[in-house]
């Protein structure tokens, strides 16, 4: 692809810590591929417009010396 814009999009996420140890992050994201990178074969095949999304638990250690 060349230079330029090549896509835009939004993300947005949120966090919630059940404790002071475990918690969990959810994402979602959306992408619209645009310009060169919207005409690549690869896109062409598929869609310009991609939705991904995650879900992430999360555990903090403290190590004490």
């Amino acid at each position: 692809a060349g230079g330029g814009i090549l896509s835009r999009g939004l993300e947005a996420s949120a966090s919630y810590d059940f404790d002071d140890t475990w918690g969990i992050v959810a994402t979602a994201t959306y992408k619209q591929f645009l310009n060169d990178a919207a005409a690549s074969p690869i896109v062409k095949a598929g869609s310009a417009d991609q939705v991904s999304m995650s879900l992430i638990v999360t555990r903090a250690f403290s190590f004490s010396f």
